[in-house]
This record gives structure tokens, C-alpha cells and sequence, in this order.
């Protein structure tokens, strides 16, 4: 299975998700958890700033986005290297 799969598989965006790599983002779900707590800090910033509850400033959804993307980026480098090096296990 590619990456891509497995990581939209993860996040909760396929229509049908793999159940071999269940959404992480389900209600209760640590990632959930974070989610939420990162959407209630963008509307408490966006009151804050603009008294608007939207949570879509732009500054704040670029370091979102930022993150969200940075996060990708390290999923798929630890796929990369589970796939590379998953098989040279070592004796401990």
C-alpha cells in the first residue's frame, strides 16, 4: 500500500478507510483531542484579534497549515525509512 493511503486512511479523508490503518481522528481519539484543542485556541486567537469566531485569520491558518504540512512530511519520512530499514533488525 503507498503512503498516501495509509496517511489519508489515518486522517479520516477516504470515503472508505483501510481497516488495517483506522482514522486517528475519530471522536475521543488522541489526534482528535489535539484537533479540538487547536480549533478552540484558532477561535479563541480569532476573537481575540478581530472578534470574529471563524478561526481563519490568515496568519493563523498559515502556521496551521505550516503544521499540518510539516506533520506530512514526517509521516512520510518515517514510512520511508520503516520501509528502507524495517528489515535490519538488530539482536538486542
Amino acid at each position: 500500500m503507498r503512503f498516501d493511503e495509509i496517511y489519508e486512511s489515518m486522517c479520516g479523508v477516504l470515503e472508505t478507510p483501510n481497516p488495517n490503518y483506522p482514522s486517528e481522528f475519530e471522536d475521543g481519539m488522541e489526534c482528535w483531542k489535539l484537533y479540538e484543542s487547536i480549533l478552540d485556541a484558532r477561535i479563541r486567537l480569532s476573537m481575540a484579534i478581530s472578534g470574529s469566531e471563524d478561526g481563519d485569520l490568515p496568519d493563523l491558518m498559515i502556521i496551521v497549515t505550516a503544521y499540518e504540512q510539516m506533520m506530512y512530511h514526517l509521516c512520510e519520512k518515517a514510512f520511508e525509512y520503516g520501509r528502507r530499514y524495517g528489515r535490519l533488525r538488530t539482536a538486542d
